[in-house]
Parts: C-alpha cells; sequence; structure tokens
C-alpha cells in the first residue's frame, strides 16, 4: 500500500521504517533524511495547508494517511480528510482535545471517576505569583495547551516560582493548572481504540527533564517495556482508566479513535493519571514499534471504523529496548542549528543500534546537519535492560556533532533493581 506519514521527527522515523519493513510505499511530508535513509519518499508539503495535502494524498494514489505529531490533529486535519472521504489515522480535532486542553482532560476523568492528582485551574499566569502563594511545596504548574512537551514546571522550592512563571510565559498567557506532585514510578501506557474497542501497543518510560532537576523537554530517552506492567496491572488500568475514558469521549459526543497514551503514576493507592495525549509518544514511539510483532499498519487501518479493531492483537518480540536522546547545544530554549553530523553511516559490529532521526535536514553541501532541539534517538536492542543500554551509548558514542548534550543516566533505576 502507499502510505503517507506527517510529520517529520523521530517518532515519524520509527513509524516509517516499521511500515517500509512491511512493503510498503513511504511517503513523508517533510520527513527528515532519515526516512529517506531508510527508504522512504520525501514530500515538500506544508502539512498546515489541508488542502493541499489532502490533494497530493489523491494526485499520488495515497491508500492510508498516517498523522504523527499533535498539531495537524489539534488544527482538524483529520476531519478534513473525513470530509474528503481519504482515510486516515488519528483523532477528530474535537477527539485531540483530550490532550491540548488540560483542563478538559482533567474535568472529563473526574466525571467518570478515573484517578487523576488533586487539580485547580486558573485563567492566565499574570496571577500565578499570588495563586501559589503558601501552595505546599512540590507541585506542579501545567500550561493548559499544547507546548511540544515544555509546559511543565515543577516548583520543588518555594523560590522556583518565578522561573516556572518565566518559562511558561513564553509559551502564552494562560489558562493553566496547578497540580499535586505525585512521587512514584511513571509509565507510558499505549492503548490502540476505534471509539468503542481497544488494544493494548506497548509501554515505556521516558525521561522529560533535560537532567536530573532540569526543565522540561520533549523527552531525552527511556526504556521500553515497563518491568512494572505485570499482566494485572495492565487488566486494572485498561478496565479502571482506559474503557471510562473511551466510554466518556463518545458520551460527550466526541468518539476517541487513534492511538492513546496515557502518562500514569504507579501510587501506592494505584495508578493515578497525570496526562493523556492524543498521538504516538516521541521517543516512547522508537522504544515500542521496534520491538512489535506483527504488522502495524493493520492496526492503524483498523482503528478508523468501530468494530473492527478487536479482530486483532498485538505481538511483541522477547526482549527490551533502550533509547538516547542526543540534543543541540542549547536545548530546549536556544538550540543550536546547521552543526555537521558525522558517524552516521558507518556499521559498528560493537553497536548495532538503531538511529532514528528527529532535528535532521540537508545542508547546500549534501551533509546531515542539526536542525532542531532533538535531533536522534539512538536505540539498543536485546535480552536485557543493561546490554541494550550499552549497545545504544556505545553507538551514541560514535556519532558526532558541535555542542551534543545526552543524559548518561537512562534506565539506571533499571539496572539497580536487577542488580
Amino acid at each position: 500500500m502507499k502510505v503517507l506519514i506527517i510529520g517529520g521527527g523521530g517518532r515519524e522515523h520509527a513509524i516509517a521504517q516499521k511500515l517500509l519493513q512491511e512493503g510498503h510505499e513511504v511517503f513523508a511530508a517533510p520527513g527528515n533524511p532519515g526516512i529517506a535513509k531508510s527508504g522512504g519518499r520525501l514530500a515538500s508539503l506544508d502539512i498546515k495547508d489541508f488542502k493541499t495535502v489532502a490533494d497530493f494524498v489523491e494526485s499520488n494514489g495515497i491508500d492510508f494517511t498516517v498523522v504523527g505529531p499533535e498539531a495537524p490533529l489539534a488544527a482538524g486535519i483529520v476531519d478534513y480528510f473525513n470530509a474528503r472521504n481519504l482515510p486516515i489515522f488519528g483523532p477528530t480535532k474535537a477527539a485531540a482535545e483530550i490532550e491540548t486542553s488540560k483542563i478538559f482532560c482533567q474535568s472529563l476523568l473526574e466525571k467518570v471517576r478515573v484517578p487523576v492528582p488533586r487539580t485547580s485551574r486558573h485563567d492566565n499566569f499574570g496571577n500565578m505569583w499570588q495563586v501559589t502563594r503558601g501552595t505546599p511545596t512540590p507541585f506542579v504548574i501545567k500550561y493548559d495547551g499544547l507546548a511540544a512537551g515544555k509546559g511543565v514546571e515543577v516548583v520543588h522550592e518555594y523560590k522556583d516560582r518565578q522561573l516556572a512563571n518565566q518559562r511558561l510565559s513564553k509559551l502564552a498567557d494562560g489558562p493553566y493548572v496547578i497540580q499535586e506532585f505525585v512521587q512514584s514510578p511513571e509509565l507510558s501506557f499505549f492503548e490502540l481504540t476505534d471509539g468503542v474497542d481497544f488494544l493494548f501497543l506497548g509501554s515505556a518510560q521516558d525521561y522529560k527533564p533535560l537532567y536530573k532537576g532540569g526543565p522540561n523537554t520533549g523527552g531525552m530517552g527511556g526504556f521500553s517495556p515497563h518491568p512494572l506492567l505485570t499482566p494485572e496491572l495492565r487488566q486494572q488500568i485498561e478496565e479502571t482508566i482506559v474503557r471510562p475514558t473511551i466510554k466518556a469521549m463518545a458520551e460527550f459526543g466526541c468518539p476517541y479513535r487513534g492511538v492513546m497514551y496515557f502518562q500514569l503514576m504507579l501510587t501506592k493507592r494505584g495508578p493515578v493519571v497525570i496526562e493523556i495525549n492524543c498521538r504516538f509518544g516521541d521517543p516512547e514511539a522508537q522504544l515500542i514499534l521496534p520491538l512489535l510483532n506483527c504488522e502495524l499498519l493493520p492496526l492503524l487501518q483498523a482503528t478508523t471504523k468501530s468494530g473492527f479493531l478487536r479482530m486483532f492483537e498485538a505481538q511483541f518480540k522477547p526482549g527490551v529496548a533502550v533509547g538516547i536522546v542526543m540534543a543541540s547545544e542549547g536545548y530546549p530554549d536556544d538550540p543550536k542549528t546547521g552543526r555537521v553530523i558525522t558517524g552516521l553511516d558507518t556499521e559498528f559490529s560493537d553497536a548495532p543500534a538503531l538511529v532514528f532521526h528527529a532535528g535532521t535536514k540537508y545542508n547546500a553541501a549534501d551533509e546531515i546537519v542539526t536542525s532542531g532541539g532533538r535531533v536522534l534517538t539512538v536505540v539498543g536492542l536485546w535480552s536485557e535492560y543493561r546490554q541494550a543500554k550499552s549497545l545504544a551509548m556505545k553507538r551514541v558514542g560514535y556519532i558526532h556533532f558541535e555542542g551534543e548534550y545526552h543524559r548518561e543516566d537512562i534506565a539506571d533505576e533499571v539496572l539497580k533493581v536487577i542488580d
């Protein structure tokens, strides 16, 4: 089949690589050099211009479109494609509000008694200083809308409020929420749904801070599967969180079709939802998709109409994945771009890791250079976490660009447990 992938990050490279391995002809708009090197074809399209994208789909005989990032979903690309009877993967604009508005998501979950942290809602950041006066620390401040993973600040000490306000005020002037800080293991939990039925697609843990205690980013790495996710816990999450959420969305008049990415905290009183996203995570997609031991495209297609998804079951390869994000100097506030990347094409027998492109592009000399904050995700696959991380870290060591930064401690808590 011919498939168009919307987006150009590491998540989209992982989706493209999986679909290419399944034998499909893959286009990506705008894509990245990694997708091209994997065998995909890049389409220079303005993905904000839905008419141009839909016209490209029709004129090129594209059978199915997969939306990677949240911004086109929030802007209504699925609604536009549906109106033109073009098959597409992802939720409508109304359904995507489960990510695009923290306030909507919190209200929905509270109404159906899904466990969430205590939360208060506020109009704009201008009154944050007064609102948070006397609030016990630590607490979490979240911008209500989309912020590419950077709209969350954890205030560990009272004096940190001003810095948090400065960072969040750069995004917009509210609204925002103040949320109880939940200290417990975190779990990224993925389910496909057709609006009625759902299908488990994997688990992971990602690392949002640039470094421990640092500013939040889109994600600096992670591991999959999550070692704390037992079959019993998975069933508990699906019955007490996933099913009520999907049912509530349908009852609210915005049935959800696509992938739901639940960010959970595994507390002593049970799983608590801190956020729901309307698309595959990044870097989580780079971790869970290589572990998938069945075809991805039929699963994505089955979400577009109720009744089809129940006929499928995802299969997973034995083993684990550990991913390390290589970021640009200055990320997340002011990433430096245009720096030549070396060590991408050489095969290393001692580091057979996967390399997914995110913030890369070709320069005038046809060299691959940095073009964003998160540049690459390097993923090691093995039967256990220690060797998987070792493979990823070795491969990271062979790749160079000026000012490169990565975290050294990805998956360390898992390694401490198994020692």
